[in-house]
């Protein structure tokens, strides 16, 4: 039989299981009353969330509204000869190589440190710091780290710093970075216009267009008008330069998918890793609305030791080299390789005369063809009968086959400049 109490505030009996499962009842109701009361202050508070959402999407709306139709009239647009002539140019922000409020483009393969390079660009105007020879106009920078954020973003950062002598304070009001890519028609780009427009940056790095394109047709001229057009919105707002990084499509040096991208641009640099020479990279112009299309620069990569992280040493600073030791060096390599040919041609048809093989002109293509190289040996070839090393004489039957002459030798390059170097 069950135990029986006897309840104080009423003097009913009861059992002791009827008590507790009447506790247990009461319990739970007043659980799922505090739980429904929790949802619906949630519901309430996304409701107003939204409701406050809808208002400034409407009054930002409203204010777009009024600059469009302040700005979009046609005859405030009609400008007579000194409304053209008597115009403020925009800021130069790197003397003779970029000019503020436009857009450019860095284009290169993966490998040819395109990073690393718009990034120098982009902290030497951060920090009023001199790009190479060319002066530049100090001005925020934002960057969008579309790959290779966090601390490996971190790191370049670090080297850049470390390598210039400048504490991050003296950076810290000048540069911000977005972490993760922004795609240009999502809502986030909408919210990257409105932080970039409080901010003022004088340049926005956008690192690389195609993790910013997501959603969108790479080839399609179409969808990429689109994108060019929410990329000029962004100026428009700004009045920041915008910096495209690109990639080409294997074996090319324009900008991979449409072409619309690099019909916009205001500026547009090809990166080429060892170029000039082995171990360095080149930079050269290949559009300018505003410019001779001149401009032509060298890099070497330095690697600088960072602070202790358990992953990354050291990071890599690009570094200006000097025009004419790079053009010394890159004919001195060139020199070099022609020599190094010249003596494996020469190899080459010796080694079939010892053996009573002298090979024609058509043998001598199929044997260098083989690595690739066919051509470049028939400018060694050409070279060396030019000088009279190697000459044609009659084969068998009617054949002509190429022989070296009695003590034809190329020196070695390094063993050529000891003379003229004493």
């Amino acid at each position: 039989m069950s135990e029986t109490i006897t309840l104080s505030t009423t003097g009913e009996v009861a059992t002791v299981q009827g008590v507790v499962a009447a506790e247990i009842a009461a319990l739970k109701d007043r659980a799922r009353r505090a739980e429904a009361r929790t949802v619906a202050l949630k519901t309430d508070e996304l409701a107003r969330e939204r409701r406050r959402r809808a208002v400034r999407r409407e009054l930002d709306a409203e204010e777009r509204a009024e600059r469009a139709a302040v700005d979009g009239k046609l005859i405030d647009r009609i400008l007579d000869v000194d409304g053209f002539l008597d115009a403020e140019p925009p800021m130069a922000l790197v003397k003779d190589v970029l000019d503020g409020g436009g857009t450019s483009m860095f284009i290169g393969h993966r490998g040819s440190y395109k990073t690393a390079i718009a990034l120098d660009m982009a902290l030497c105007i951060a920090t009023g710091t001199s790009w190479g020879r060319h002066r530049t106009e100090r001005g925020r920078v934002l960057y969008l780290v579309g790959e290779g954020g966090g601390r490996a973003f971190g790191i370049r950062l670090e080297a850049w710093l470390t390598h210039h002598d400048i504490a991050r304070d003296e950076i810290r009001p000048w540069f911000r970075g977005v972490d993760g890519a922004v795609p240009l028609m999502s809502d986030a780009w909408d919210e990257l216009v409105e932080f970039a427009r409080d901010y003022r940056p004088a340049l926005i790095v956008v690192d690389t267009l195609a993790r910013h394109q997501i959603g969108l047709d790479e080839n399609s001229n179409s969808d990429a008008s689109d994108a060019v057009a929410k990329a000029d919105h962004l100026r428009a707002e700004t009045g920041a330069a915008v910096m495209l990084l690109h990639h080409p499509p294997k074996g090319g040096s324009s900008g991979r998918g449409a072409s619309a991208w690099e019909g916009a641009a205001d500026s547009v640099f090809l990166l080429t890793k060892d170029e000039p020479v082995p171990g360095q990279v080149e930079m050269v112009t290949t559009k300018q609305k505003h410019r001779p299309e001149t401009g032509k620069w060298a890099f070497r990569i330095r690697q600088v030791d960072v602070a202790a992280n358990g992953i990354w040493p050291t990071s890599m600073v690009p570094v200006h080299a000097d025009p004419l030791v790079v053009d010394k060096a890159a004919v001195e390599a060139k020199a070099a390789r022609d020599a190094a040919l010249q003596t494996e041609v020469l190899a080459y048809i010796r080694g079939r005369e010892a053996a009573d093989m002298a090979p024609n002109k058509s043998e001598f293509r199929d044997h260098f063809n083989a690595s690739k190289r066919r051509e470049a040996a028939l400018d060694a070839l050409a070279d060396l009968r030019m000088r009279g090393e190697v000459e044609e004489v009659p084969g068998k039957g009617r054949s002509r086959v190429l022989h070296v002459v009695a003590d034809a030798t190329i020196l070695p390059f390094s063993a050529c400049n000891e003379g003229a170097d004493a």
